[in-house]
């Protein structure tokens, strides 16, 4: 559990501010903390499930347009995709609640390159200003998805009670560019 009342993580010249990541992280909790000037993301879980991330401001990050090249923005053989202000790739049965997500290249992701992301809830966050992409992003960039289900997909996730504007993408945008992906 990591409860920041109110703490400030500078990541300037760092790929990001907190990165939760594995099994061995399920369960874990993100609360409280500005986190500001990452390369890519601000917050970063990747292959994990049952977390919390609550009440945090995630600000200013993807400080390093063209950071494709960092292992989690483009995996082996995917489309690369990152810098939002939280991502959350290969995530279940997790909650983002009362973030404040705002002037990123884009605010909240959901991937599947490292596995699916589903069951997870996504409420009562705003996510505002970030210019370049939508408040809230749900796409399926996994391949490998369309004949092994268990490797790929966003699917199951609800998303209820955010305001998103002023972003440069949809408020909400749900993406599956091949036929048969979740």
């Amino acid at each position: 559990t990591l409860i920041g009342r109110g703490a400030v993580i500078d990541a300037a010249g760092r790929d990001n501010g907190i990165v939760v990541a594995g099994p061995e992280a399920a369960g874990t909790t993100v609360q409280g903390f500005k986190v500001e000037n990452a390369n890519a993301e601000g917050i970063l879980a990747i292959s994990t499930s049952g977390l919390t991330i609550l009440g945090n401001e995630v600000t200013g990050n993807d400080q390093t347009p063209g950071n494709e090249s960092l292992p989690q923005c483009s995996p082996p053989g995917l489309p690369p995709d990152c810098g939002e202000g939280l991502h959350l790739m290969g995530v279940s049965n997790s909650r983002v609640i009362r973030n404040d997500v705002h002037d990123n290249v884009g605010g909240i992701l959901i991937t599947d390159e490292t596995g699916p992301s589903h069951g997870n809830v996504i409420a009562n966050n705003i996510s505002r200003d970030n210019v370049e992409d939508c408040g809230i992003t749900l796409p399926s960039h996994n391949p490998a998805a369309v004949e092994h289900p268990d490797q790929g997909g966003v699917y199951d996730n609800t998303i209820v009670d955010n305001l998103s504007e002023g972003n440069g993408g949809a408020g909400v945008g749900m993406f599956a560019p091949m036929p048969g992906m979740a």
